[in-house]
C-alpha cells in the first residue's frame, strides 16, 4: 500500500525519483503511519526518567510515587499496553490512519520522543528524516525482512534502543517505468 501511495504522489516518468518535499510528506499518510507504528513498537528510548514534582497516585491510588522521587517511564511497555493499543504486539500501521484505533487514543499514550519540557527537541526532525528516507527507498526498492519477528524481539539493545547486533533485510530493485 505504501508503494502504491508513493506511485500516486510521485507519478511516473523522470519526476518519479525527484527529492521528497514537505508537500509530498503531507500526502504520504501510509509512510507516516508506518513510521509511527515502528516507533510505537520500537521507541527511540525504551525508558525515560522524571523527578516527581508532586505525589503521584499509581495503580488506581494503591501506590504513591512521593514528591521528589525518580519515576521511570517505560515507553516500551506503555506502547504495548493492550488497553491503549489493541493487539499491541501486532505491527499494524492502520491504527495510525484516519479511523484507526490510535487516532482516538488517550493523551500521553504514545510518546516515542517523550513529552513535556524534557522531550526530545529533535523528534520532529528525526521523524521527518525517517519519512523521507523510507519514501526514497521504497520508490527504488521492495524491502523484505530477513529476520523473523521473534528474532527482532530478542535482539539486545543499548539504552538508546540502538541494536547491539544488526538486522537482516533484502532490497529488491523495483521496475521503475521512467527507466524503460
Amino acid at each position: 500500500m505504501a508503494q502504491r501511495q508513493l506511485d500516486q504522489v510521485f507519478g511516473g516518468g523522470g519526476d518519479f525519483l525527484r527529492p521528497v518535499t514537505t508537500a509530498d510528506l503531507s500526502q504520504l499518510t501510509m509512510i507516516d503511519a508506518i513510521v509511527k507504528e515502528t516507533l510505537r513498537l520500537f521507541p527511540t528510548a525504551p525508558v525515560g526518567t522524571r523527578l516527581a514534582a508532586e505525589d503521584i497516585p499509581l495503580a488506581g491510588g494503591r501506590y504513591i510515587a512521593p514528591r521528589g522521587c525518580c519515576v521511570f517511564l517505560a515507553f516500551y511497555l506503555l506502547h504495548r499496553n493492550p488497553e491503549l493499543f489493541p493487539d499491541p504486539d501486532k505491527f499494524d500501521p492502520g491504527r495510525f490512519l484516519p479511523g484507526g484505533s490510535a487516532t482516538s487514543r488517550r493523551s500521553c499514550s504514545y510518546l516515542p520522543f517523550s513529552t513535556g519540557p524534557r522531550r526530545c527537541v529533535g523528534g520532529p526532525f528525526a521523524t521527518m528524516e525517517m519519512k523521507i528516507l523510507l519514501a526514497t527507498l521504497l520508490r527504488w526498492f521492495r524491502i523484505l525482512p530477513g529476520s523473523s519477528r521473534e528474532e527482532l524481539e530478542s535482539i539486545s539493545f543499548s539504552v538508546t534502543s540502538h541494536p547491539l547486533t544488526g538486522y537482516r533485510v533484502s532490497f529488491i530493485p523495483r521496475e521503475i517505468q521512467s527507466f524503460k
